[in-house]
């Protein structure tokens, strides 16, 4: 499997595509620019040290490509 043909996702466990109503979905994970992951750093940091058990944590470093198999639409994460 290729950085360009990602991670395929469906069945139960997978979101229903607003579009075409299909569950299968193509995933690339690829990592999120510096300035915007240190943004988000910076937005969560009041949440994770005031919240701390119920807040998400803190962001991921790297961002997800979901691309709908039945219509092409695509939901970045």
């Amino acid at each position: 499997m290729t950085a360009a043909q990602g991670e395929i996702v469906q069945g139960p466990g997978a979101p229903t595509c607003r579009r075409c109503r299909g569950s299968r979905w193509q995933v690339q994970r690829r990592p999120k620019a510096r300035l915007r992951w240190l943004l988000e750093m910076a937005l969560a940091l009041p949440e994770v040290l005031i919240f701390q058990d119920e807040s998400p944590g803190w962001p991921k470093r790297e961002a997800e490509l979901w691309t709908c198999l039945g219509c092409g639409r695509r939901v970045r994460l």
